[in-house]
């Protein structure tokens, strides 16, 4: 391959003998009507007179035509010496002319692109150098992708599977179990998976939200079903009525201690004894607490009478759970009662059925809850 000092001369002395090839053109086309003037003024000399003038070619005009073709003439063989003169010094250059070795004049493009030699005009018969290879590391092909299990990944829109077929779900967070949905607000257009706490961990569209209600023949608001299936989805266990109780276990400690604070307020206001917490009671209300979130009833699931107890559901906080039934006078006489000295209370919060309160008072003796099912 030639060096660039050598292409660069070969370049510069091919341009130069093309311009000096138009020039002798240029002066043979301009000799050659030169010559046929010459030869029509000839031919012509025995013309009449009137022919003659009507040429209008004087002597002196055919005597200028004469010179201006003899400097033509000159003119050529001059430029004909030339091109010989530049062809033998490129013949000279491509015997003697520097070379580079490949590399010390590498362009960024070459750098990049590897270089062909059979398409490289081969100026001489020297060896060519060998085309450099391309570095390693471009030339490897990476291995295709396995094919992964479709996972919901945080911060990204994904298709949907199982409920959610066909529908974009949006993920904001993995690991958290949403415990409800809605809709932000009137006329929105997105539905959301909210946590415990309130944040949003993902969302649907509202159409899409709308079609999956119709597809599985779901009336209401679905609330929590949907939070149900947007875990599944994520891959979480934990279904949203069981993270939210989990969410609102110290509320519900709080409660269960401020309701047995407001019955010995009433107990006190009437002259009675406060009642003593009994661990036992507490243990046995907590557990019909939660039955009367899926059995409101003094009957057990297990179908035997729970005992000498109060219920309550509907009211959102211990006041007006301890107002309810001070208004009712059969919950008042069981309040007030004078000769049962122990209390026990659970309160259970859930997602669907509200709060669910209760109550057991007891003597010492706790054997009759046996008959109830339960075994102190």
């Amino acid at each position: 391959m030639l060096g660039t000092g050598n292409v660069d001369r070969k370049m510069s002395s091919m341009c130069e003998t093309l311009y000096l090839a138009y020039q002798a053109r240029r002066c043979l086309a301009v000799l050659m009507a030169l010559i046929l003037v010459t030869s029509f003024t000839a031919c012509n000399t025995s013309a009449a007179p009137e022919d003659v003038e009507a040429l209008a070619v004087t002597q002196e005009d055919f005597d200028a035509l004469q010179a201006e073709r003899d400097a033509l003439a000159a003119e050529l063989e001059r430029i004909k010496e030339e091109i010989a003169a530049r062809e033998a010094e490129d013949a000279v250059a491509e015997d003697t002319g520097d070379e580079y070795e490949l590399g010390e004049v590498e362009t960024q493009e070459s750098a990049e692109e590897s270089i062909d030699a059979n398409t490289t005009p081969v100026m001489q018969e020297t060896p060519q150098p060998q085309a450099r290879q391309q570095p390693a590391q471009q030339q490897t092909q990476l291995p295709e992708p396995q094919a992964q299990p479709q996972q919901a990944t945080a911060g990204t829109a994904t298709n949907g599977t199982g409920v959610f077929a066909g529908v974009h779900v949006t993920v904001n967070d993995t690991t958290t179990v949403a415990t409800t949905s809605g809709m932000p607000g009137i006329g929105a257009v997105v539905f959301n998976f909210l946590s415990a706490d309130g944040r949003v961990l993902g969302s649907i569209s509202s159409d899409d939200y709308m079609r999956i209600m119709e597809r599985n023949g779901i009336n209401d608001g679905g609330e929590v079903w949907f939070a149900d299936q947007f875990n599944r989805f994520r891959g979480l266990t934990q279904s949203a009525g069981e993270a939210f109780v989990e969410a609102n276990a110290d509320r519900q400690e709080q409660f269960r201690r401020e309701l047995i604070r407001l019955v010995n307020v009433e107990r006190e206001r009437a002259g009675l004894a406060p009642y003593t917490t009994n661990q036992d009671l507490m243990r046995f209300s907590q557990i019909r607490a939660q039955e009367l979130a899926t059995q409101f009833s003094h009957t057990r699931p297990n179908g035997l009478n729970a005992g000498y107890e109060v219920i309550h559901a509907g009211s959102t906080s211990p006041e007006g759970a301890m107002r309810a039934w001070m208004n009712s006078s059969g919950h008042r006489a069981a309040i007030l009662n004078d000769w049962r000295t122990n209390i026990g209370v659970g309160v259970y919060i859930t997602q669907d059925r509200g709060i669910q309160w209760q109550m057991y008072f007891y003597g010492d003796d706790l054997s009759n809850l046996a008959s109830s099912g339960f075994n102190a």
